[in-house]
């Protein structure tokens, strides 16, 4: 594994899975391919373009391999993340003990809703 960060900044892009590879083909006209990468040797997709579609399929087979999937506001900021659900449930004890006892609920998410709020 390589560990490549994808970062996909300009517009009219999409994003799909074929034969364990990531493909990146133009939305335009022409829908050219311009790109592709094998899905083993990504470490990160960050989705910084407007106009940007992506598949399911891909979405799911990056998760799988726990690549953290970056979605990016039209500010350039991160608005949010997909990643590996498991990963989430295995820290779920983290959480719980870094949490304020008066806090700690079964809730793995009420530590991280109150620091925000």
């Amino acid at each position: 594994m390589i560990g490549r960060i994808v970062e996909v900044a300009e517009d009219r892009r999409h994003l799909s899975m074929h034969r364990g590879l990531m493909m990146v083909r133009s939305t335009a006209d022409d829908q050219k391919e311009l790109g592709q990468v094998p899905l083993d040797d990504i470490a990160a997709v960050i989705a910084n373009a407007h106009g940007l579609s992506y598949t399911n399929n891909l979405l799911v087979a990056l998760a799988e391999r726990s690549v953290p999937f970056v979605l990016c506001g039209a500010n350039h900021n991160v608005v949010g993340m997909l990643f590996r659900w498991t990963a989430t449930l295995s820290r779920q004890s983290v959480l719980r003990r870094k949490s304020p006892p008066a806090y700690r609920s079964e809730n793995v998410y009420g530590p991280l809703l109150f620091a925000r709020s």
